[in-house]
């Protein structure tokens, strides 16, 4: 077992040890090339705090470069395709609302009116304003809606007795629409 005097002993080589270690700490901390050692990498800390980039940041990087060298083709990533504006969630709902309209209404002269950058609510007004005062189309949705539904017992019985006829063909070999009729019945007759 130690002694006291020896136990005495080693604390004060231990406490010696200790102020030399705290004055060689203190000389080696205010030397000049300390100094300029710790400016140095101070200033490498900063330049790499700047730089530091996040593991998204730095794939994407490798990736765009791979690109560059030939290595892969260009991958588009999550964020490109799913970025989406107010304008454009507008068009769509408008395309939405208005499909049927455009449907009906949507001419070549609609579609030049969107090319050229007429607002599509002003191009489709003045669509239907077209479509309702052209004769031709007022007539056809007029026989569209008398060809449905309880209009179909009234017939014209001339142009029912005229089916087949065929003008141009009846000009060319003689015919007129009253030998058709009368070759018409003959054949009903016989068979």
């Amino acid at each position: 077992m130690p002694t006291d005097q020896e136990i005495d002993a080693s604390v004060a080589t231990a406490e010696r040890a200790e102020g030399t270690s705290s004055e060689t700490t203190d000389d080696v901390m205010s030397h000049p090339k300390y100094k300029e050692l710790e400016q140095k990498y101070a200033a490498a800390r900063q330049g790499m705090d700047k730089t530091n980039l996040s593991k998204k940041e730095l794939q994407a990087e490798v990736a765009r470069l791979r690109v560059l060298a030939g290595e892969e083709e260009k991958v588009e990533t999550a964020e490109e395709t799913q970025t989406v504006t107010k304008a454009e969630l507008h068009a769509q709902l408008w395309e939405l609302q208005n499909s049927k309209d455009v449907e009906i209404y949507g001419d070549d002269e609609y579609k030049q009116d969107v090319e050229k950058g007429i607002p599509r609510e002003y191009a489709l007004k003045t669509a239907k304003l077209r479509f309702q005062s052209n004769p031709d189309k007022a007539r056809l949705e007029r026989q569209h809606s008398m060809a449905s539904g309880s209009n179909a017992g009234i017939r014209n019985l001339e142009s029912a007795d005229m089916e087949g006829f065929n003008e141009e063909e009846a000009k060319k070999w003689g015919y007129t629409k009253e030998t058709w009729l009368k070759q018409k019945e003959l054949k009903k007759a016989r068979g």
